[in-house]
């Protein structure tokens, strides 16, 4: 059996050994300035130019028919966060570049694996390196988590946010629409207005992104008769607890694909109109132009809604158009596999850029698979997943499946096929541990010097018993029902984008929880946020309900005072308690709380704990280790000294 295993290695052997190469582009006239579209949870199999049996995105194909379609193309990412850091970085593992909560508490969000990670020095954004090569960078988007604050947007010269509430109705619809099109025509007219300079334009747009909007044309995907099925699916879509298809029909559910392909269309004539316009201005000679996504979206499959579940092919496989005249290459479809930590090095290779000293990307330009479409890459390494052409195996899950026989990866043969299941997972091991390693080995030993905050739900929570764990919508409307939660006095809910601690006392004496974590040694000043519906300004600290202690063997203490952060409407407002401070010793962070019942606490829900460092020292953070494979130190403090001299840190 280890010799078969060996074999089939070794025909893997010669992929692992090539990945990195990066060979430079035939010459081209100039550097062209370049325009990269991401359409949010965009899935290539609803394009029609991958097959789809709809029309549902004429300009895009046309788009397409005028240059270069790869039909293979796969993120590494199963949603947003995790997938903009790959193909805006190149890099298979990395910190976040943006963050769920979208910043709106102005602080950046942490857990106790990412506040102990620095950033690699041989890591470059892609913003950054246009800079670096003398291109003017601009970014437009209309959603929310494309913050100026953030670490990926603050790297433009300029960024234009026009972000959609993300709910779905009536109401809000053309105030949505009016909102995406602002994002698309203010985009043209920067680049009218920078005409005579290079630049690099990214826009990521929220489309065809759940919840699927109202007021968007859709004679040819809903008939006239489905219009009280689309009421009934609208509102089942906006009511959900969770992603579960669980009590969904078939009917329902093709309705709902419907919904999202209508949004695909509404997108695909913007993207149209903006090429249109950049046609007639005669840009486009010496333009690269490219569409692309950030991850897939399950509309039923393996029976899950919108995306961030298992990196099946619905989440990964998405688009990638590429237009550029000079390339001469008008109709090309590469049918080979390839992946976006693939698109930095790509546009590097065809715009002639120079990467600053000690600058790396993991991915390599599709040069090759541009001349040849027919070839492409033998592995994909997704999030928590290995895929080949015939075969991919979600290691997370021990499943396997054959790409060939089963399309829809709805039948596990990892326990039939135990020998291909093997070699994947070595072969994953293998190309995964190096990139994994360098990103471990970037370690921050000192406090961070400005604010953060960690989620309630990244806190260890004790004891267990008394709180009920669930994903769903925040607000007291959407908490689970009382025959669910066993009875326990208090709700965690764990999604990413909302999570908090609803406190639901019962008589008696409470009990107090404690929350544990590891930070940084260091001296902090700790804000409790919570969320309630009324106002409390003006109540007596002792009157909340909530006290805390940093250290088991004290009493417990009141809050000195409540601050107003944010109010969303009269019914939900948000104040950080004033907790105090702490100096923690040993990278171990204690809070108790106590939620002393008879008080009004029903409708208090903890939110996070911000931690704002004291005095911080002025000792300068002490480097990380030199990656694998460096000279050393010495060659470590020469890619921070290239990051920068680009102001980067």
């Amino acid at each position: 059996m280890k010799k078969r295993v060996s074999e089939i290695l070794s025909l893997l052997g010669g992929v692992i050994i090539c990945i990195g190469i990066h060979l430079p582009y035939p010459f081209l006239p100039q550097k062209p300035n370049v325009i990269l579209i991401v359409l949010d949870s965009a899935r290539a199999d609803h394009f029609s130019c991958y097959g789809y049996a709809k029309n549902t995105t004429p300009n895009m194909d046309a788009i397409g028919r005028d240059g270069i379609i790869f039909q293979n193309h796969f993120s590494q990412g199963v949603d947003t966060v995790r997938s903009t850091k790959c193909y805006l970085s190149s890099r298979y593992v990395s910190k976040n570049i943006i963050q769920y909560d979208a910043y709106r508490w102005d602080t950046k969000a942490e857990n106790s694996e990412t506040v102990f990670r620095a950033r690699d020095p041989g890591q470059l954004l892609l913003p950054d390196l246009f800079r670096s090569n003398g291109y003017r960078t601009a970014s437009f988007s209309d959603h929310v988590f494309f913050s100026p604050k953030t670490p990926l947007v603050s790297r433009f010269e300029e960024n234009y946010m026009f972000p959609v509430e993300n709910i779905s109705s009536p109401g809000t619809a053309n105030d949505n629409n009016q909102k995406t099109e602002k994002t698309f025509s203010e985009m043209l007219n920067w680049i009218k207005k920078h005409r005579k300079e290079k630049f690099f334009v990214y826009a990521h747009i929220i489309l065809p992104h759940a919840p699927y909007r109202y007021g968007i044309s859709l004679p040819e995907y809903l008939e006239s008769t489905d219009k009280d099925l689309e009421s009934k699916v609208r509102k089942k879509f906006d009511q959900k607890s969770n992603d579960s298809t669980a009590d969904w029909d078939s009917q329902e559910l093709r309705c709902l694909e419907k919904l999202y392909d209508g949004n695909l269309n509404y997108a695909d004539r913007l993207v149209g109109n903006l090429y249109g316009a950049l046609k007639q201005l005669n840009f486009l000679d010496n333009t690269v132009f490219i569409i692309t996504s950030d991850h897939g979206e399950d509309l039923g499959m393996h029976g899950k809604l919108e995306h961030g579940h298992a990196p099946w092919d619905s989440l990964i496989h998405i688009p990638l158009i590429l237009h550029y005249p000079p390339l001469e290459k008008a109709g090309t479809n590469v049918t080979g596999m390839t992946e976006s930590v693939d698109l930095m090095p790509t546009l590097a290779d065809i715009c002639g850029l120079t990467l600053p000293s000690g600058i790396s990307m993991d991915g390599v330009s599709l040069q090759k698979y541009i001349d040849e479409p027919s070839e492409g890459k033998e592995i994909i390494l997704a999030q928590r997943s290995i895929r080949t052409p015939a075969y991919k195996y979600l290691y997370g899950a021990d499943q396997l499946f054959d790409l060939s026989r089963d399309p829809g990866e709805t039948r596990n043969i990892a326990a039939e096929k135990p020998l291909i299941r093997d070699a994947l997972r070595t072969a994953s091991e293998k190309l995964r541990g190096p990139y994994q390693a360098r990103y471990l080995q970037c370690v921050n030993r000192f406090p961070p010097k400005t604010p953060f905050h960690f989620l309630i739900g990244d806190f260890q929570i004790e004891p267990k018993s008394l709180v009920y764990r669930y994903y769903g919508k925040s607000g007291e409307e959407n908490l689970p029902p009382d025959g669910e939660t066993g009875g326990r006095p208090f709700l965690l809910n764990l999604n990413t984008n909302t999570s908090e601690l609803t406190v639901l006392p019962k008589p008696g004496s409470a009990k107090p929880l404690t929350l544990t974590t590891k930070i940084p040694d260091g001296t902090y000043q700790i804000r409790l946020l919570i969320e309630t519906e009324r106002k409390i300004e003006t109540i007596p600290p002792a009157t909340i309900g909530i006290q805390y202690r940093f250290d088991p063997k004290k009493p417990f203490s009141i809050p000195s005072s409540a601050v107003l952060k944010k109010q969303i409407n009269a019914q939900r407002l948000y104040y950080y308690l004033a907790l105090g401070e702490i100096a923690v010793k040993d990278q171990n962070f204690f809070l108790q709380l106590l939620f002393r019942s008879g008080q009004n606490v029903r409708n208090h829900r903890v939110v996070h704990v911000k931690f704002i460092p004291v005095s911080p020292s002025a000792k300068p953070a002490e480097e990380s280790p030199a990656p694998e494979g460096s000279a050393g130190n010495n060659a470590f403090r020469e890619k921070t000294n290239a990051l920068k001299a680009l102001g980067y840190l």
